[in-house]
């Protein structure tokens, strides 16, 4: 009888940590593909402010 708590209580624990993993994963995955799009805007950025004149950079 204990054993069969301790069994499923074992298992329900697996089942949540599974879950959080998951949910982890692809909180990580969207982060960094966030993260890349933001870093690829702002080297794109960088041609337009080469290119500036002087008086547009002061803007």
């Amino acid at each position: 009888m204990h054993s069969e708590r301790v069994t499923r209580h074992c298992k329900g624990i697996t089942q949540a940590l599974t879950e959080v993993r998951n949910r982890f994963v692809s909180m990580t995955t969207e982060h960094n593909e966030l993260a890349s799009k933001f870093r690829k805007d702002i080297e794109a950025l960088e041609v337009v402010f080469i290119n500036a004149t002087k008086a547009s950079k002061y803007l």
